[in-house]
């Protein structure tokens, strides 16, 4: 599984077969306004203080959240780069970074979001956001799998 490669595919050997996103890279899949604000809503600290302190800390990450996403949208732009939201944008560099750079800042905490830890997006993208492409990737997966291991019996 490849992201999106701007060079030849390597030689294939064997049976083995290549998949390569159609968007930039898998993080694109888990980059949009809806999966970061569920993202910032869950990353306060669960022991808050009762409802009414976790459901304000909340709705004060999802707005600095929304602010910071504003202030690296519009310095994308101003540097002539893509939209995050673009399928082209190399997201977790050109963006996400950036992005969580600035909200722990803004929060100031340490960035609990390295590039590494990126995968933790995915348990907030709503299901109706998630593309057809995982799908089929996914299946390509499992079916190659299940027929490595067939032919291994």
């Amino acid at each position: 599984m490849f992201d999106r490669l701007d060079r030849p595919e390597p030689e294939r050997e064997g049976g083995l077969e290549f998949l390569m996103w159609e968007r930039r890279e898998i993080e694109n899949h888990v980059c949009s306004p809806t999966t970061l604000d569920g993202y910032a809503r869950s990353s306060g600290p669960e022991d808050a203080a009762g409802l009414l302190f976790s459901t304000a800390e909340a709705e004060h990450r999802a707005e600095v959240m929304r602010k910071c996403i504003g202030r690296i949208g519009d310095a994308m732009r101003t540097l002539g780069k893509p939209s995050p939201w673009d399928p082209h944008c190399k997201t977790s560099d050109e963006f996400l970074g950036s992005l969580f750079d600035a909200y722990f800042r803004e929060l100031g905490l340490p960035d609990l979001m390295r590039k590494g830890g990126l995968y933790r997006l995915a348990e907030h993208v709503l299901e109706d956001e998630i593309a057809i492409e995982i799908r089929e990737k996914l299946d390509g997966i499992a079916c190659g799998a299940q027929s490595v291991k067939e032919s291994a019996i």
